[in-house]
């Protein structure tokens, strides 16, 4: 059994960060939109160590759909060391609350339409497809749009 604690990302956990999904210009960014107030950087730590993140936008400009602006899940990672242990869950509920604190009752993310075990974790989760949203990436990929009501 795993003891998690949640805090807001800072410097200090950038080269753990890395070490779960190696994008540090990217999560560099995140930090940096987090200090903006565009949004929030969450790790779950396992004693001294980051065993997870989540980053969601308060509001976030959809590329593909500029109509929509929304508060967005751009990212949900867990260290392998510490899946299939319910963090995953544990950080999506995470960034719901935050969602929900910034007044806000809606969750959105996009998904590619090739990664399954994703869209089951999500679905699972109470997040729901939107067909008329399915959009091709850049490199031509199918991706899928969800977005979860909070109660």
């Amino acid at each position: 059994q795993f003891n998690f604690n949640f805090d807001v990302a800072t410097e200090d956990d950038l080269k753990q960060i890395d070490e779960i999904d190696s994008r540090p210009e990217e999560h560099a960014e995140m930090l940096k939109l987090q200090k903006e107030g565009v949004g929030k950087l969450i790790v779950a730590r396992h004693g001294d160590k980051v065993a997870g993140y989540v980053f969601v936008y308060y509001q976030h400009q959809s590329a593909h759909f500029p109509e929509i602006q929304a508060p967005f899940l751009e990212d949900l990672m867990v260290h392998p060391d510490f899946r299939q242990k319910g963090l995953g869950k544990e950080l999506l509920r995470k960034s719901e609350e935050e969602i929900k604190n910034q007044g806000e009752r809606e969750l959105n993310f996009a998904v590619l339409a090739s990664n399954q075990r994703t869209i089951d974790f999500y679905t699972k989760n109470g997040y729901e497809r939107n067909p008329k949203m399915d959009f091709k990436t850049p490199t031509d990929e199918l991706s899928y749009y969800f977005k979860k009501e909070l109660a």
